[in-house]
C-alpha cells in the first residue's frame, strides 16, 4: 500500500468515526439515548399542541397536523453543518423555538415533544432512527400512527424542505448540489468542522 492510499484510508476512517460514533457521543439529541421531554414549553408551543389536539380526530390526524405546523415554522438546510457547527449543540427547547433553521435532530426532538405532550402518543409510539446520507449522519423518526392496529411511518421534518413529505425520509445518496452551490461549501469548511470537533472533545 502506497503512502497516498494509506493517507486516504486514514482520513476516511477518522471522518467516519467522527460522524457515526463521536457525533452521537458528544452532540445532544443525536446520542445513543433519548433526551428527556421538558416539563415546560414555550407558551406558543403549548398553545399549538392544545389547538392541534382539539382539531384532530385520531393519532394519524394529529401526527400530520403537527408535522405541517412544525414544518411551516421551521425547516432544514442542506450543508448547514459546515457553517453552523456550534448550532448542532443547542438542546434547550426555548432556544430552538426562537430559531427558524434547525438541524435534523433538533427538528425530530421538537416533533417528538409535540407528539408525547399530546393526548394521542406515548414514547412507545416513537422510534428514533439514524442513517447515513451522503457521508452525513441523519436522524429521522418512525411513528406509530395506528389507533387500533400498529401503523408505523417515517417522519422527517428536515427533509420536507427538499421535497420529501410525510411518510418519507432522505435516500442514502441524496446529494444537495444546488444548496452546496449557494453556500459555496468547500474543503476549507470541512477542515473547519473537523477542527471544531477536536476543540469540543479536547
Amino acid at each position: 500500500m502506497g503512502l497516498l492510499e494509506a493517507m486516504v484510508i486514514t482520513i476516511a476512517t477518522i471522518f467516519l468515526t467522527a460522524m457515526f460514533i463521536l457525533s452521537r457521543l458528544f452532540i445532544p439529541l443525536l446520542g445513543f439515548t433519548r433526551y428527556r421531554i421538558p416539563k415546560k414549553l414555550p407558551k406558543e408551543f403549548e398553545n399549538a399542541i392544545k389547538r392541534l389536539e382539539r382539531s384532530s380526530r385520531n393519532k394519524e390526524d394529529y401526527a400530520k397536523k403537527s408535522y405541517n405546523y412544525l414544518s411551516k415554522k421551521f425547516h432544514g438546510e442542506p450543508g448547514r453543518v459546515w457553517h453552523d457547527f456550534n448550532g448542532l449543540f443547542i438542546k434547550d427547547v426555548n432556544k430552538l423555538w426562537k430559531k427558524q433553521i434547525l438541524h435534523c435532530h433538533q427538528l425530530g426532538y421538537l416533533y417528538r415533544i409535540s407528539l408525547v405532550k399530546s393526548k394521542f402518543f406515548s414514547e412507545d409510539d416513537i422510534k428514533v432512527r439514524h442513517k447515513s446520507v451522503f457521508l452525513n449522519l441523519h436522524q429521522y423518526l418512525k411513528v406509530n400512527i395506528g389507533d387500533l392496529k400498529e401503523k408505523w411511518v417515517k417522519v422527517d421534518i428536515w427533509a420536507k424542505h427538499v421535497g420529501y413529505k410525510f411518510g418519507k425520509t432522505l435516500p442514502m445518496f441524496f446529494v444537495p448540489f444546488k444548496y452546496w452551490k449557494k453556500r459555496k461549501t468547500s474543503f476549507f469548511s470541512f477542515l473547519s468542522v473537523i477542527s471544531n470537533i477536536f476543540k469540543k472533545i479536547f
